[in-house]
């Protein structure tokens, strides 16, 4: 049987708690046999070298843009063998959505909060938005974003 593949898109590797959730994540993965790949947008940091010492590939993407950065990330799932690209961030959900159609991989988004800050972030604008929606599936871990969530499914206009 094949072993499962997984690309995990965090921003970054810091000390936050869903970098610390990716690392839990990850390591109950390598003891079940799984291979999960880390990519990130920033270089370094705390989670890198933990995750390293499980064995777990860190693929750092440094390009300076968001389409630079996108590229780079679809070329990089569209050279692997993945069985599913995983956002382990809101803010990086639109990156796993580009892959998975351009790849055909399927991807799974991610609500780290209330969702409604995350929606309404201006630095994502309309975006926040489209990373609610277009993700096939979310992950989210706060009983609030999900409550929050099913709103704006109701009433997208918030």
């Amino acid at each position: 049987m094949k072993k499962l593949r997984i690309a995990f898109l965090a921003y970054n590797l810091e000390q936050g708690g869903a970098e610390r959730q990716l690392f839990y994540i990850s390591k109950a993965l390598v003891q079940q046999g799984c291979v999960p790949d880390i990519f990130s947008f920033g270089q370094g940091g705390y989670w890198e070298a933990p995750l390293q010492k499980l064995g777990i590939r860190v693929i750092s993407i440094k390009e300076r843009g968001k389409v630079a950065r996108l590229r780079k990330f679809v070329k990089y799932i569209g050279m692997g063998d993945y069985d599913f690209v995983y956002s382990q961030q809101f803010c990086t959900n639109l990156y796993a959505v580009a892959a998975s159609f351009f790849c055909g991989v399927p991807c799974i988004g991610s609500i780290r909060n209330d969702v409604i800050s995350e929606v309404r972030d201006r630095d994502l604008g309309l975006l926040g938005w489209f990373s609610l929606i277009l993700p096939a599936q979310m992950v989210a871990n706060s009983r609030l974003g999900i409550e929050n969530a099913k709103k704006y499914f109701r009433n997208p206009k918030g």
